[in-house]
């Protein structure tokens, strides 16, 4: 790991707590470059907190999970959006006191609802390869950046939703919603 004052000097630098308050007012103002560079700042602060000796506790990663959610919803990533609200869901689960079952389903239910918006994968054409191949990189470096699975897709948040229990844990109408677009095509 880096030494403890060069840790505390970089994480003061890009101190989550400031990152996280600049994301809401360029969101408000829908200024993309200003929320990717939030991201990029979020994802620098992931990555020296891997480097600390001790794991990052769950709330602070629930939070940073938040704030991406919302990041990628101003920058219209539906994908990202979805990922980031299944990781923050998997946390939740994970804190000491657990936040209240209904708080927890509600959490769910945006995830699950989140992977039902997100746009179903277009296939290749000839036409479009160099521009697919282009859009393809830069999902997978940023997936990277962000400790996603590189394959980010449609069917992969769908697969995570059943895997980790998030269709069982959603509201009602949110799973009857899901078997009607899902299991019925």
């Amino acid at each position: 790991g880096l030494p403890t004052a060069l840790t505390a000097t970089l994480l003061a630098a890009f101190h989550p707590g400031y990152i996280c308050s600049q994301i809401p007012g360029a969101a408000v103002v829908k200024r993309h470059s200003a929320t990717f560079l939030g991201t990029c700042q979020l994802a620098g602060c992931a990555a020296m907190l891997a480097l600390m000796p001790t794991k990052p506790k769950a709330r602070p990663m629930a939070s940073y999970h938040a704030q991406l959610a919302k990041v990628f919803w101003v920058a219209g990533n539906a994908v990202f959006h979805g990922m980031s609200l299944i990781r923050l869901f998997m946390l939740s689960k994970t804190f000491a006191t657990q936040p209240p079952a209904a708080e927890m389903s509600l959490l769910a239910s945006r995830a699950v609802l989140a992977a039902l918006a997100t746009p179903l994968d277009p296939p290749v054409v000839d036409v479009n390869l160099l521009e697919y191949d282009l859009e393809h990189e830069k999902t997978k470096r940023m997936a990277l950046m962000l400790s996603f699975p590189t394959d980010i897709s449609r069917s992969l948040l769908i697969e995570e939703i059943k895997s980790k229990g998030l269709l069982e844990a959603a509201l009602p109408e949110v799973k009857q919603l899901f078997a009607l677009t899902e299991a019925s095509f």
